[in-house]
């Protein structure tokens, strides 16, 4: 393994907090600046938990009427139509974006990453959205944990449990300051451990080893 995990790292300079990119985002999908954005992306299926997480935002959007949810990835054996349905009540508050070439614009309009996934190899989008200040909440599964510290860069919860989920939510929505503290810690974190700088020398130095081996 290289450095602490990430295979590629993350390009601080690319991804990180820009306040003018943020208005400029929620202007164009008409989110009022003062809305708390969730964002989740990556492939629309059951195992990524985005059936979990339309069922946590209904729960938080009913006592946070200013909450809106964006989701970007492909449909697969979930579609949009299917969370709009689950979401009736507050669908007016989703925006689907099916793809992007810049993610980072999407992480730098957000307040909370999520990430309810059932498995994962590792959690490469949280470090992007943790560089641009974001903080996350995710299941506790192998893979995330190495991309969330517990408590310091984000939330983690069990599996499927989405009362747990809602938990979490709740506590950084009604927290600015404790998602503020966060966002900070995550992006630290990240130049820290997950620069693309960091993990480009640490594979220098592998292979540095490997020929003296030889």
């Amino acid at each position: 393994m290289i450095g602490a995990g990430s295979i590629c790292g993350v390009d601080p300079n690319r991804f990180k907090q820009d306040l003018i990119v943020r208005s400029s985002v929620r202007e164009e999908f008409d989110i009022p600046l003062e809305s708390r954005v969730l964002l989740f992306l990556g492939r629309l299926n059951r195992d990524k938990g985005v059936l979990d997480l339309s069922y946590a935002f209904c729960a938080v959007a009913r006592d946070h009427h200013d909450v809106r949810l964006i989701l970007v990835g492909a449909e697969e054996d979930v579609t949009f139509k299917q969370i709009q349905a689950i979401c009736f009540e507050f669908a007016d508050r989703l925006t689907y974006v099916p793809h992007t070439k810049l993610p980072e614009r999407l992480m730098m309009a957000s307040d909370i990453f999520c990430l309810p996934s059932y498995r994962e190899g590792f959690g490469m989008t949280i470090i992007e959205a943790a560089a641009c200040q974001v903080p996350t909440v995710a299941t506790k599964i192998y893979g995330i944990t190495d991309a969330v510290e517990d408590g310091e860069t984000g939330l983690l919860f069990p599996v499927a449990d989405i009362k747990t989920f809602v938990e979490s939510l709740t506590r950084l929505l009604d927290n600015p300051d404790l998602r503020k503290k966060m966002g900070v810690l995550s992006r630290a974190r990240v130049i820290n451990l997950f620069s693309e700088y960091r993990i480009t020398t640490g594979l220098f130095e592998l292979y540095r080893d490997l020929i003296a081996q030889q």
